[in-house]
């Protein structure tokens, strides 16, 4: 009634947001950001959907603690966040804050590697699987 009962990559594709900086250190372009936002990240979930039907169900859990994206209708303004975080070393995990449905990755977005973003996310989300809040 609140949510589709099933997640696709189109879904997710359609609610990921990009949250872009106005300043980005020298060695990294806004035009990564997009890219990874546009190409890599759509990419990577593609991938891992197909290795692992679970997969897209598990990230959506991952981000915003929820098995289950809303409807756009009865919630326009819903959106998986990526942020860009200098602080992270470039080959850190990417970390989630459910609070708010966000992902943080390094700014060097991995150099846009879609295999090397891809094993990092799964190990970020199988990670929060195991050790999250989903211990019941």
């Amino acid at each position: 009634m609140f949510a589709p009962a099933k997640i696709d990559l189109k879904d997710i594709i359609d609610v990921l947001e990009g949250d872009y900086e106005d300043e980005l250190p020298d060695d990294v372009s806004r035009e990564n950001h997009e890219m990874f936002m546009s190409k890599t990240i759509p990419s990577a979930l593609a991938a891992l959907h197909e290795k692992n039907s679970s997969f897209l169900v598990d990230f959506v859990f991952f981000v915003s603690g929820s098995r289950c994206l809303p409807y756009s209708s009865g919630n326009p303004t819903f959106a998986l966040k990526i942020t860009f975080e200098k602080s992270k070393e470039s080959d850190a995990l990417p970390s989630a804050h459910t609070c708010v449905n966000l992902l943080a990755v390094p700014w060097s977005v991995y150099d846009n590697d879609v295999e090397r973003f891809m094993k990092k996310l799964n190990e970020a989300v199988s990670y929060g699987l195991v050790a999250g809040f989903d211990q019941a």
